[in-house]
């Protein structure tokens, strides 16, 4: 079976990953954020494409290490207008993983 490599260290993502069942391995990416996020802003890129693109970054730069697995890569920009629509898209997914998680613990 192909390993599932997350390119992240964040307990976050990882607990996503957990919740819907996905076997996986957590490998932090080394991609400078802060300095990537720096120039990205600089260039007047928007908050959704800095967060794609860092996403992106994370990904290529583990799947350098390790070719033989499929790398998740990702990454959370806020703003203020994409706030509101992020909540109306994550509690719902976040009350349905609560829901079956509560289910196996109840069964």
């Amino acid at each position: 079976m192909t390993p599932v490599v997350l390119a992240s260290k964040s307990s976050s993502r990882q607990a996503v990953l957990t919740a819907a069942g996905v076997a996986f391995e957590a490998v932090g990416s080394g991609v400078d954020e802060d300095a990537a996020k720096a120039r990205l802003l600089s260039d007047g890129c928007e908050p959704r494409d800095i967060a794609a693109r860092l996403a992106e970054a994370k990904a290529v730069a583990v799947s350098q290490v390790r070719p033989e697995a499929i790398v998740i890569g990702a990454d959370l920009a806020i703003a203020f207008a994409t706030l509101f629509v992020a909540l109306l898209a994550i509690f719902p997914i976040l009350g349905h993983t609560t829901w079956h998680l509560y289910r196996r613990v109840i069964v």
